[in-house]
């Protein structure tokens, strides 16, 4: 058929073909950071103990090794074998694994952290800290700053970074961030092929700049 003035119909589609998809799996390897804080000791952290951490850790790490592929231990350059799974963690842990972490993984390697625990945020510096199990309470020193998560993050070569924080205040780790706008299938699709093209960091939060539920 034709249309009104005489021309012949046009139809745009926009495709997303099955190579495309691969480029969303990517070619390199997917290493997990699964950090479980649980155990706290309410007389010196000011925090009590959290009830689900440990067995949150224990089903996503079972996801993300079962159905995506992804490692929960590193191999450095000199051999030796660093595990990825931290329960009950110091900031020393942490601050140490993803240090590690930054040391192997490459331009075309996908590196997810994940971390469930207590989270603070200092109203005067308007600053988000993830709360290791060895913090002190009242000193912001011994807590684990959205700065420091930051900069352990842009040492990493990754072409992916994705950080999902299942803590109080964990939407303040990002600063401005908020509620994003939802989108089709489609869309997202698209978006996700998007960001496989270039060196992406992404934060996934269990709440914005607020307390949530353990």
């Amino acid at each position: 058929g034709r249309t009104a003035d005489g021309r012949p119909p046009e139809k745009r589609l926009e495709c997303v073909f099955e190579g495309d998809k691969k480029a969303l799996e990517g070619e390199g390897k997917r290493c997990a950071v699964i950090i479980a804080n649980q155990t706290y000791d309410k007389a010196r952290s000011g925090f009590a103990e959290l009830r689900t951490p440990f067995a949150d850790a224990d089903a996503v790490t079972a996801i993300l090794t079962g159905k995506y592929g992804f490692v929960t231990e590193a191999i450095m350059p000199k051999g030796d074998k660093v595990p990825l799974v931290l329960k009950d963690a110091t900031r020393h842990d942490i601050e140490t694994v993803l240090y590690k972490i930054g040391l192997v993984a490459g331009e075309k390697d996908t590196v997810l952290i994940y971390y469930a625990g207590h989270g603070i945020y200092e109203e005067k510096t308007t600053i988000a800290f993830w709360v290791p199990v060895d913090a002190e309470a009242g000193v912001p020193i011994s807590y684990l700053s959205a700065s420091t998560i930051a900069e352990s993050v842009q040492r990493m070569q990754a072409g992916k970074v994705v950080i999902i924080s299942d803590s109080c205040f964990s939407g303040a780790l990002l600063r401005g961030g908020g509620e994003g706008e939802k989108i089709n299938a489609a869309d997202r699709e698209r978006a996700l092929l998007r960001l496989a093209q270039r060196r992406t960091r992404i934060l996934i939060s269990s709440g914005n700049n607020e307390p949530v539920e353990d």
